[in-house]
């Protein structure tokens, strides 16, 4: 699944368009690791221990730079 599809697919009904594409263009602005772990959590429905065991990186690590990341906004 492409990333424009994960970002508007789901929110089609609920969102703006204009909004959607605010929210594309600031996950596509974030540093890729940010970007990654928002978009496997807030988008794939992947839990941060998947994403720890999966990735070998501590679950603590993860929470840090997905707040970090959405912290940006």
């Amino acid at each position: 699944m492409q990333f424009v599809e994960l970002v508007c697919g789901n929110t089609d009904t609920f969102y703006s368009e204009d909004l959607q594409e605010e929210l594309k263009n600031a996950i596509a602005k974030l540093k890729q690791h940010y970007r990654d772990i928002i978009i496997a959590i807030d988008f794939e429905g992947y839990c941060m221990k998947e994403i720890a065991l999966e990735t070998e990186i501590p679950q603590g690590t993860i929470m840090s730079k997905r707040h970090r990341g959405l912290s940006i906004f």
